[in-house]
């Protein structure tokens, strides 16, 4: 998706087994001062996840909590920059298929409390052929019929053995293998 000032804008968001509404995230992402601070401020991403998470507080008043990534994908910079709410971690993969930076969560879970801090980082260098890999728990953790989880392991030897695919290629195989594995 993009931001009103043309830079791609990344979100996905996970709650116990409920999407989070993604209009919620756009709606931050996209505002008239997020266009201005997308171009003026890296703390922007910050500032969204802070929104979303203050506006959430009441909504999940329940008991559940939810996790989202908040990124700056610059094609101009050839960079990634990003906030994570207690998301699964993502990667950079080169083009050898190593891991060139792994994307730790930056902050608590999304409705833990009102006024927490989801501090940026990055900007990450991207060089023709990296893999940007992002994901929800459901992938690394689906489980097998022997009680095993999928994870971050067999997730990246997929992404590494198609790493030469487009985008599209990869994330199919990503869930044929994951399909296959809960089988």
């Amino acid at each position: 998706r993009k931001s009103e000032r043309g830079l791609p804008v990344i979100c996905r968001s996970h709650c116990g087994g409920r999407r989070l509404p993604s209009g919620r995230c756009w709606r931050v992402a996209d505002s008239p001062a997020a266009a201005h601070f997308f171009t003026h401020s890296p703390g922007i991403l910050s500032h969204a996840h802070s929104m979303l998470a203050n506006d959430l507080v009441d909504d999940f008043d329940d008991g559940f909590l939810g996790t989202a990534i908040l990124g700056r994908l610059d094609a101009d910079a050839r960079s990634f920059a990003y906030a994570s709410a207690g998301h699964p971690s993502g990667w950079i993969i080169d083009r050898a298929g190593a891991v060139k930076a792994c994307l730790e969560s930056t902050s608590m879970p999304l409705a833990v409390a009102p006024d927490v801090d989801f501090p940026t980082r990055g900007p990450h260098v991207l060089e023709p052929g990296d893999v940007l890999l992002l994901v929800t728990d459901g992938v690394t953790e689906a489980t097998s019929s022997s009680g095993q989880f999928f994870g971050e392991g067999r997730l990246l030897n997929v992404v590494r053995s198609n790493r030469d695919a487009v985008a599209a290629a990869i994330v199919a195989r990503r869930y044929a293998e994951v399909c296959a594995f809960v089988r």
